[in-house]
């Protein structure tokens, strides 16, 4: 009989949308591997006609509704957590109020004076009860304090000089004392109880109508148990034998504790192989503030969740992976289970090569896909479409097309806010759709984007992945992502490669210098972000006028993968009013990292300044250089797309950039999407989770050889290049750059 290959995914209630195409992508590349796939969809799921594969609707509740249950109970924690320590502080101020209050009263003054007197018969008994005293006190109560402050002390010696005998007292008299203390406090024990349940039942007979009434909400099934449940009749349904392979590729705790349940107490269950993938972070952020978060009540529960699964998982064949290596190395910390990283499946029609051949679209399309969500950046479309109207949208170079379908409800409020302004705005400058698609059709739509907006949370997805992201990877789509997040760390190796390659044919004498040499260790000492950034100011460059470019450059003693620094320029006219600013962030990955910038017209000098991403970072910088070039068209500032901060005017300068040089970025794009096919394939995804996991390899390694390739330096500046990387070697220009080879002007 073959083997089954079952996918697990609750949220799949249409015919369309991302949660369905990824389980189909997995079934078909599983079928192809000689799997027979098995999906378990909600029970809502009525469209199991229309795909190729059996389906069983065995499930209640979605991701998102176990989701928002688990956060439910943990901001209820929270909230009893914050009126503990506020009750706490709340009887601390009570008793104080009340021992300061005892202090200065009559009684309080007497006890004060006793604690000061040596015996009965001091004479500061006479002084502290005649009249120079400023409150006379009574010299019998001051005596009866401290005879009662002498006779506690007393005691409290007599039962230490007790307890010392009675340790040294043989065992043979000890042992039947200690057994008839224990027997005196069962009695108690016992009669405690009697008269605890002799009050609950009379509170009963006042508490039934109550519990009547409330029956359905006080013994509704959780999500967990409904979940075990469910799991289990799928398992039934789908026929599942051991050896057969579970995949889960979308779960969180309430998944992961109903899994445990179900093979503590299923032995089928128990002989399954299970493969969970975990695509939610645990910690918010980049690396540098993981430490601050380990006490948010979700990290501890999610801990605790692990523990117990490991408990009741010892000797069954399970795999967790997650689908980056940042989310992997949050997933490691605990150091509970091992994880591994999986590989993200792209669609066959979006991983094909394109026609591309170096025309420029007129229209350029920007384009949004997935659920309109705040945390996805939509709220920001509409204010963007404004900053670009002058020179982009009014003049037709620019269309906006947005999917714009809610994941709630009436959506999320920024995002339903952004919509009715979006539907405000001209017809010909913008188009809206609503998914959920199915494959065709979302790859028809997808297809039509000249450029992807991922203007996605900095933190949120510091770690988390983007599938719209791996798509316009793999299809050769230059792309606009939030600095800080896994996207943005990917496209930020092809920028550094591309701009070591660019800057070897800059100037090497410039007109404008800004070089801090040894005193940026000074500038940056005191820098951090915060609530409130705190910027240093590293510079001023004055008569920019007729200069094209800013090309920054820090150098570092080492590298630092866990920090992000921020370049901010502000730029000033002739009559020192300012004309905008802009934002440059740059991951320090390697010892010496750096960005190019362009410089809006009508701009003659620049405030410059710097600071860290994370709060509660620093760096210590060796060296900043910052350099005004005037350059040829062909040099832009990106490769295969912009990393802009996570406002709409940097969005929206993110977008001009790529519009303007729109044939650059795409070769850029191209260049490297056949790496990225080869690597997001459903059917390398089917043989990491049916076999032994191996060690991700990710394509952006090969950056300085894509970049070398596409642009080929004159022999003169290879020669160079290899003294200064200390390599010897043939220098000759590469072969195989095809029509794409650009050269640097």
């Amino acid at each position: 009989m073959t083997q089954k290959l079952a996918i697990i995914d609750q949220s799949i209630r249409h015919a369309g949308g991302h949660h369905l195409e990824y389980a189909l992508r997995v079934a078909e590349a599983a079928d192809a591997a000689g799997f027979t796939p098995v999906l378990g969809v909600n029970h809502k799921f009525d469209d199991a006609k229309d795909i190729d594969y059996e389906a069983h609707g065995s499930f209640k509740y979605t991701f998102w509704e176990n989701l928002e249950e688990v956060s439910r109970v943990a901001e209820v924690i929270r909230l009893a957590g914050k009126m503990r320590e506020s009750a706490g502080k709340s009887i601390k101020r009570f008793m104080d109020a009340r021992y300061f209050r005892f202090l200065f009263s009559s009684p309080g003054l007497d006890y004060q004076r006793a604690n000061e007197i040596a015996g009965l018969r001091d004479p500061l008994v006479r002084i502290f009860a005649s009249d120079m005293a400023q409150r006379p006190s009574s010299a019998l109560r001051l005596r009866l304090w401290r005879a009662t402050m002498w006779g506690l002390a007393a005691t409290r010696r007599v039962f230490s000089r007790l307890g010392s005998a009675w340790s040294r007292m043989p065992r043979a008299i000890r042992t039947p004392v200690r057994w008839l203390g224990r027997l005196v406090s069962l009695a108690l024990r016992v009669v405690r109880k009697l008269l605890l349940l002799a009050a609950k039942l009379v509170f009963a007979a006042f508490a039934l109508p109550f519990v009547i009434l409330a029956s359905p909400v006080l013994f509704a099934r959780s999500h967990r148990s409904t979940l075990r449940r469910d799991m289990k009749s799928f398992i039934r349904k789908a026929k599942l034998r051991e050896g057969d392979i579970v995949f889960v590729p979308t779960l969180g705790e309430t998944e992961m504790l109903a899994i445990a349940d179900l093979c503590a107490q299923s032995k089928r269950a128990r002989g399954l192989r299970w493969r969970l993938l975990f695509r939610r972070n645990i910690y918010s952020g980049r690396p540098n503030s993981y430490g601050q978060q380990n006490n948010r009540v979700e990290v501890r529960r999610l801990r605790l969740s692990f523990n117990r699964l490991q408990k009741r998982l010892k000797g069954l064949d399970f795999g967790f992976f997650t689908d980056t290596e940042a989310l992997t190395e949050q997933y490691n910390m605990p150091g509970i289970f091992p994880f591994h990283t999986a590989t993200i499946p792209v669609s066959k029609e979006l991983a094909a090569p394109s026609d591309w051949t170096a025309w420029i679209p007129e229209p350029v399309v920007a384009g949004y896909f997935g659920d309109a969500r705040d945390e996805k950046g939509y709220p920001l479309l509409a204010e963007m479409m404004d900053h670009l109207h002058s020179d982009l949208v009014g003049p037709g170079r620019l269309k906006l097309l947005a999917q714009s379908n809610f994941n709630l409800p009436g959506g999320e409020p920024g995002s339903a806010e952004a919509r009715l302004a979006l539907s405000a705005q001209t017809p010909e400058s913008h188009e809206l759709v609503y998914g959920p698609f199915k494959s065709d059709e979302y790859a028809d739509v997808f297809r039509r984007a000249d450029i992807l907006l991922i203007p996605y949370h900095q933190d949120n997805y510091a770690a988390r992945s983007s599938g719209v992201f791996a798509e316009a990877l793999a299809l050769g789509r230059p792309t606009v992502v939030t600095r800080g997040t896994w996207m943005a760390m990917t496209l930020e190796h092809y920028r550094q490669a591309y701009l070591e390659r660019v800057a070897m044919q800059f100037p090497q004498i410039p007109a404008f210098r800004y070089d801090t040499g040894r005193k940026a260790k000074f500038a940056l000492r005191h820098i951090h972000a915060g609530g409130e950034a705190t910027y240093g100011d590293v510079g001023r460059l004055n008569d920019v006028t007729g200069r094209t470019h800013l090309h920054f450059r820090a150098r570092f003693r080492r590298e630092s993968p866990k920090h992000h620094i921020v370049v901010t320029y502000e730029f000033f006219d002739a009559s020192e009013l300012p004309v905008g600013s802009v934002q440059e962030t740059l991951w320090v990955k390697q010892v010496s990292v750096q960005a190019l910038t362009p410089i809006p017209a009508g701009v003659e000098s620049v405030k410059i300044s710097l600071r860290t991403l994370d709060q509660g970072s620093s760096l210590l910088p060796d060296q900043i250089e910052v350099v005004a070039h005037k350059l040829g068209p062909d040099i832009v500032c990106g490769f295969a797309g912009r990393i802009v901060a996570p406002t709409a005017y940097d969005l929206a300068e993110g977008v001009r950039e790529i519009t303007d040089n729109y044939a650059a970025y795409r070769d850029a794009a191209e260049a490297i999407a056949p790496a990225w096919r080869s690597q997001f394939s459903a059917e390398r995804l089917v043989e990491e989770i049916t076999g032994e996991p191996s060690d991700f390899d990710s394509p952006e390694s090969d950056a300085a050889a894509i970049v070398d390739e596409l642009y080929p330096l004159p022999i003169g500046a290879q020669r160079f290049a290899a003294m200064r990387a200390g390599t010897a070697g043939d220098t000759r220009p590469r072969k195989g750059a095809g029509s794409r080879t650009r050269a640097v002007k």
